[in-house]
């Protein structure tokens, strides 16, 4: 039996909302699975989203077919990946094509993603390599381990290009459909800071998840355009407010963590953790893989350093006030010239 950390004593005091724990026990049971899986568990979550009978903006069979269909791509293109095939600059090919160290296949090493009514009884070995990422350097033909950040680097970037975005979403209408189901009803009783500090307090996630969940923030909500005086800027593509960030927040991480990790939390351990429903966490990830599957979901290992070069820029980068205020002396001298 994995025992994970434990809950604190105070976890109802941050809920986040939509919080529907029934006790408030010590520590959480986690199933396992019976056989070994290297799968990034997509194919559970739908199976998720069919049990709990998700209600979402997803809501006529076309669409629901759609997001089962690229659930299941998903897990074919983590499936090729898994057989060392050649499926181009992978981060999760490359990763298994060095050769990491792996527990014996009579020992289960990945944490169940459906709730089942069963407990099994096993004791499980644990080592430095029973979840893929952590504790190990991460390698790869084309970056070396030093190319990458510490745990407490990654989630610092995660933090301050969070506040970035939220500072250039400000005056702009944040009513886009791929944004408003991260939308809370109420404000959230801790900052999006604290939310983070607690998930990695609780979960003790790698620098890649949180190197992964920047990438595909970006992905979601940034793009670059030229700007009036011919540079090439960040600017805001779908605008959030402090109501959509923990929401934003615990699907990012949730998802990174199956694309780059082996193993990973339960789906009901890790929705107390957040301080919301194992229904809402599972309309949470869906919503996200919705929303940005045309920016796509492969993480490559040249991604996981964009974060730190993405977070100079935008440190580089004057305000959008600055960038008004230049415009307007910039037109005020062209018509004194006149």
């Amino acid at each position: 039996m994995i025992r994970t950390p434990p809950l604190d004593s105070g976890c109802s005091s941050i809920a986040i909302d939509e919080m529907d724990l029934e006790d408030e026990e010590a520590t959480v049971e986690v199933p396992l699975k019976l056989k070994r899986s290297i799968s990034n568990n997509f194919p559970d979550l739908a199976v998720v989203h069919r049990k709990a009978r998700v209600t979402s903006r997803v809501t006529d069979s076309q669409s629901k077919k759609e997001v089962e269909e690229l659930l299941e791509h998903a897990a074919e293109w983590n499936n090729l990946m898994a057989c060392n095939l050649s499926v181009g600059d992978s981060f999760g090919s490359d990763l298994l094509q060095k050769g990491w160290p792996r527990k014996p296949d009579n020992i289960p090493n990945v944490l169940d993603e459906l709730e089942s009514e069963e407990v099994l009884s096993w004791s499980t070995i644990s080592t430095p390599g029973s979840m893929r990422c952590i504790n190990a350097g991460l390698k790869s033909s084309h970056v070396e381990y030093d190319d990458f950040l510490s745990r407490e680097r990654a989630l610092q970037l995660l933090k301050e290009d969070t506040a970035a975005i939220l500072s250039l979403s400000e005056g702009q209408r944040c009513d886009n459909s791929d944004i408003s189901p991260f939308e809370m009803r109420t404000a959230a009783t801790v900052t999006f800071e604290e939310y983070l500090d607690r998930i990695n307090a609780k979960c003790h996630f790698g620098a890649e998840v949180y190197l992964t969940a920047h990438c595909l923030f970006q992905r979601l909500t940034m793009q670059q355009l030229d700007s009036l005086d011919n540079e090439r800027r960040w600017h805001v593509k779908r605008p959030i407010t402090l109501f959509h960030v923990h929401y934003l927040i615990a699907a990012l991480v949730r998802v990174s963590a199956k694309i780059v990790n082996d193993s990973i939390h339960s789906h009901e351990y890790f929705s107390r953790v957040c301080g919301i429903s194992k229904k809402l966490l599972t309309k949470l990830e869906l919503s996200l893989i919705l929303a940005i599957h045309q920016e796509g979901l492969n993480i490559t290992t040249e991604c996981l350093k964009t974060p730190n070069i993405i977070h100079q820029q935008l440190q580089a980068q004057p305000s959008e006030a600055q960038t008004n205020a230049q415009a307007c002396l910039h037109s005020s001298t062209h018509e004194t010239s006149y």
